[in-house]
């Protein structure tokens, strides 16, 4: 019996994260018509934000449908959120150079 529940159990984050990545997928292809609308020097550059915009609004939707908030997945905002951010911008654009 126990075998059983935990099987149901596997099979529905299994299910879930299969269902993750197709929304996200497809919030990406449709998030990335606006790309026609950006120079192409800045393609690449749109393509992240795109990327990084459409796994933010999955993840929204999910926890919407899971009725939790990003503190209880552990994402939480702190005074120094902000600028561990865009220190993370500021190495990143460093890798890329």
């Amino acid at each position: 019996m126990a075998a059983t529940v935990q099987s149901e159990i596997k099979t529905k984050y299994i299910f879930k994260a299969i269902l993750f990545c197709i929304v996200f997928t497809g919030l990406f292809v449709v998030l990335s018509l606006a790309k026609k609308f950006v120079p192409g020097n800045f393609e690449r550059l749109t393509h992240g934000i795109i990327g990084t915009l459409a796994a933010f609004l999955t993840t929204v939707l999910f926890l919407k449908f899971d009725r939790k908030r990003f503190s209880d997945i552990g994402l939480a905002f702190k005074p120094n959120t902000i600028v561990k951010f865009f220190a993370g911008v500021v190495v990143g654009i460093i890798i890329m150079v």
